[in-house]
């Protein structure tokens, strides 16, 4: 893998009942990992665009979507955010 690119980014906040709902759907149609018998989230996403009321935050600057990995990683975001918000 190359050591830059693309990277995913994503952050999701469900209603416990609602993700329930949406989880149990998901197994009764049996998507789910054959192996580990663990979902694969992203389906819910349509699913739940269907049922539910979904809000999509918009990604303004590279920066919002660095992952916090590291202690780097952390001071990294801290001095961004400090600076976003006059700090």
């Amino acid at each position: 893998m190359p050591e830059t690119g693309e990277s995913d980014t994503g952050f999701f906040c469900f209603e416990t009942a609602a993700l329930r709902r949406l989880l149990d759907r998901l197994r009764a149609e049996g998507c789910v990992g054959t192996a580990t018998r663990e979902f694969n989230l992203l389906p819910v996403i349509p699913l739940a665009a269907q049922r539910e009321v979904v809000l999509t935050p918009r990604v303004m600057r590279l920066q919002e979507t660095v992952g916090v990995n590291t202690r780097e990683d952390a001071a990294a975001v801290e001095a961004f955010l400090g600076a976003s918000h006059g700090r």
